[in-house]
């Protein structure tokens, strides 16, 4: 669940011709009036590129009001809702939200000052996650951490946009630690080189124009995994922190807050070397707390968001869902072009 900005308020409108309410959210292609809501107030796919509305179940909208009629769970809602604004949701949440930074700034603590000698690799990828788990380790944990050594840095997939670099800055990484990806490859006469290679590059050159789907793919252990293995010195300990959550996804729902430890007990391979560790700060947080948090403390976050992403990963991905390539497309014409 993600709050629907201006900006894509105005891209649906212009798509459909439907002005949607004002600090609404949406989780896929459901749109809510408010987070915590159980139904949707509309409802829409995307079919060769174009947003077809499935169901539009707003009666009227009068300020902070909105007349819905719909048929839920086998039962009929004619009903008036009161349109909260964000603040109000932030306040009615703050309890919650206490807690979760009580428990993440707590576990982080405790970790890093039982384990003081590893170097501690913050990695910021951009993304709004990333964000919060950053925001809180360098306002609470980070002061209390004295002369360890810690690096910001970034990974440079190169199928990130212009946004997600600046925000990468922004969030403290030095440019000389954003890292270029070094590719290993097998030539023609079959022996190991590494070089220096874009995504596209890699598509064309190493994989002649095999295109990476759901079922099949290696972009991710190439440009994300396989670069962390390069960069750092495998006979060297380090506690990376990374802001992935739990309920990200199937694959991540066996996180625990020691990536390295849950993904053992899960009985699943643990894809670093086992002196390194891998703590996930925000682990336990919902999509729509860290949404919230990010409103309360006024977190600067990517721009993507506004514009109606829900993710700011790699841009073309076959992960992406048919109504980001329309944002794609719209905001990003010159890399959707080159796709």
């Amino acid at each position: 669940m993600k709050p629907v900005f201006n900006e894509e308020i105005v891209f649906f409108e212009k798509y459909t011709g439907v002005r949607l309410p004002d600090n609404c959210w949406r989780d896929g292609g459901s749109f809510y009036l408010n987070n915590r809501d159980e139904f949707p107030i509309l409802k829409f796919k995307v079919e060769n590129e174009e947003i077809i509305i499935t169901k539009n179940n707003i009666e009227w909208i009068e300020g902070d009001k909105v007349k819905v009629k719909l048929k839920y769970k086998g039962k009929k809602i004619d009903k008036v809702i009161k349109n909260k604004t964000w603040e109000q949701e932030v306040k009615e949440e703050s309890k919650i939200l206490k807690h979760l930074v009580r428990k993440s700034v707590k576990q982080t603590a405790i970790f890093l000052h039982d384990n003081p000698t590893p170097q501690i690799r913050v990695s910021i990828s951009g993304g709004k996650d990333s964000s919060v788990m950053n925001y809180i380790f360098r306002k609470y944990i980070e002061p209390t951490l004295g002369n360890r050594d810690i690096v910001y840095e970034a990974f440079n997939t190169t199928n990130d946009t212009a946004d997600t670099y600046r925000q990468m800055y922004k969030e403290g990484v030095p440019k000389e630690n954003v890292h270029t990806p070094i590719v290993r490859y097998k030539n023609e006469e079959g022996k190991f080189e590494e070089r220096a290679m874009g995504w596209y590059q890699w598509i064309k050159d190493i994989k002649h124009y095999w295109i990476p789907t759901v079922l099949k793919r290696s972009c991710c252990s190439t440009f994300k995994e396989g670069q962390v293995k390069r960069i750092q010195d495998k006979n060297k300990d380090y506690i990376t922190l990374v802001g992935v959550r739990k309920y990200e996804s199937i694959k991540r729902a066996h996180y625990e807050f020691n990536i390295k430890e849950s993904t053992i007990k899960a009985g699943k391979e643990y894809n670093m070397p086992m002196n390194w560790d891998r703590i996930a700060p925000i682990c336990y947080w919902k999509t729509s707390q860290v949404w919230l948090y990010i409103l309360q403390e006024g977190i600067e976050f990517n721009p993507m968001y506004k514009k109606g992403f829900s993710r700011c990963g790699c841009l073309i991905c076959p992960y992406g869902s048919p109504y980001n390539n329309l944002l794609i497309k719209e905001y990003y014409p010159k890399q959707w072009e080159r796709w």
